[in-house]
């Protein structure tokens, strides 16, 4: 399952002595936090199989719950045709019963087959994919026995006797496809490059898992997280609406549209996502933050700042793209010597002839420009920064050493220059 490896850091402490990888999460652990990977793995097991107890005892009070209103519905609509409905309302009564046995059934009969998947992973060394595959499982049950409460009674006004039925769409609607392992591994493999920030190629593998499980919900996500990463919010919009249509109760579809909202200045949308999301899990402080930041980010005051920033205007090129003059904020290279980028080609900062991608940037966010003497200033500074990073983070050290990109952004507001 693991695979020894001394040329990286284990990713909890940082040492690079006796690391090996995990075959399933592509993550580098030494041999002490290897061990307590394995005892966390153990954990989430005894964990799943006491949740998926408690989740048949759901299933069981569900099927032994009174029917009354809905069947009460039912009785209301035979007493006003009575002799015209007699025979529509017993076929009602009948699908009624029939169709939630029905789907209660095949609830059961997924969570008996979940239960040997216990008993056999419990029999073997459990490993990070085959546990995910029975989360997910185990929470793809949890919906569908969710979407039991929408089950309903509708009428067809097209008829002058309005003819019933039972309404089970939205509980068969949940019914989604599955995870395979093949496709699980891809998945490790991007989130190991998402870890190493190579986006692009996580979006790639995200893709490559979406061609064996289409419109899997957590994969659309992972790949909307990318683009948002890779400043494609159009793409990452696309994805995320993807991932709520193919599953509406999966969490990380609202988030990543908020921010692919977010960055497309669409603040009232976005606000709309984040607080659907709070709505889902209420309990999850990550999810409130950023309804918080974006509803106060969207304030006038906050906007008004923005406003003068977007509409400063330096008359110099940027060095990426050409395009003249830079409008908004521009990031100026504290390392080369006239070299700056405007917000569009920031998230690249592209190699070009001596600049790389981890020399520091500076934002400017105003047109005025720094005199010679700030300028040299600066720029001593941060080389001075720069090196102190280098010679005493090791993980920068071991980052830099493997080409990692080291952006570092120096935020400062000019308020004055000096002259």
């Amino acid at each position: 399952m693991a695979t020894a490896n001394d040329e990286v850091l284990c990713v909890i402490c940082d040492s690079n002595q006796n690391t090996s990888k995990c075959g399933e999460c592509f993550r580098h652990f030494c041999s002490s936090h290897l061990k307590n990977h394995y005892r966390e793995l153990n954990e989430r097991l005894m964990d799943i199989k006491q949740d998926c107890s408690i989740f048949r005892q759901s299933l069981n009070q569900q099927r032994a719950a009174d029917n009354v209103l809905l069947l009460n519905q039912v009785d209301e609509w035979e007493l006003n045709g009575i002799s015209k409905i007699r025979e529509t309302a017993e076929q009602t009564r009948a699908t009624l019963l029939k169709s939630k046995s029905e789907y209660i059934d095949a609830i059961e009969k997924e969570c008996n087959q979940l239960d040997n998947k216990l008993t056999k992973t419990s029999s073997e060394v459990p490993n990070d994919t085959s546990l995910y595959l029975l989360e997910e499982e185990l929470k793809r049950l949890k919906r569908r026995l969710v979407l039991l409460s929408n089950l309903s009674i509708q009428e067809d006004p097209t008829k002058f006797i309005n003819k019933i039925y039972v309404d089970i769409s939205d509980a068969m609607s949940s019914v989604q496809a599955k995870p395979t392992i093949t496709s699980e591994k891809i998945k490790w493999q991007a989130h190991a490059a998402m870890y190493e920030k190579k986006y692009s190629l996580a979006k790639e593998l995200f893709s490559h898992a979406l061609e064996h499980v289409p419109e899997y919900a957590p994969y659309l996500t992972g790949r909307a997280q990318c683009c948002c990463h890779l400043n494609d919010a159009e793409k990452a919009l696309k994805d995320s609406s993807m991932s709520i249509k193919a599953d509406p109760l999966w969490p990380d579809g609202y988030l990543y549209k908020g921010k692919a909202l977010e960055m497309l200045n669409r603040k009232k949308e976005a606000i709309d996502c984040y607080r659907r999301l709070c709505q889902l899990e209420p309990n999850q402080e990550k999810y409130k933050y950023a309804f918080r930041q974006c509803s106060e980010t969207s304030s006038p005051s906050s906007e008004l700042g923005k406003k003068d920033d977007e509409t400063a205007i330096h008359s110099i090129k940027c060095d990426a793209c050409v395009c003249y003059p830079i409008t908004g904020i521009r990031y100026m290279c504290v390392i080369c010597h006239e070299y700056n980028l405007c917000a569009k080609c920031l998230s690249s900062n592209p190699n070009h002839k001596r600049h790389t991608g981890d020399h520091p940037l500076v934002s400017v966010k105003q047109s005025e420009q720094f005199s010679q003497l700030s300028s040299n200033l600066l720029r001593a500074e941060a080389r001075a920064l720069l090196f102190e990073v280098q010679a005493t983070s090791r993980q920068s050290r071991h980052q830099y050493r493997r080409g990692y990109p080291i952006l570092t952004l120096i935020h400062i507001l000019i308020n004055s220059t000096v002259s």
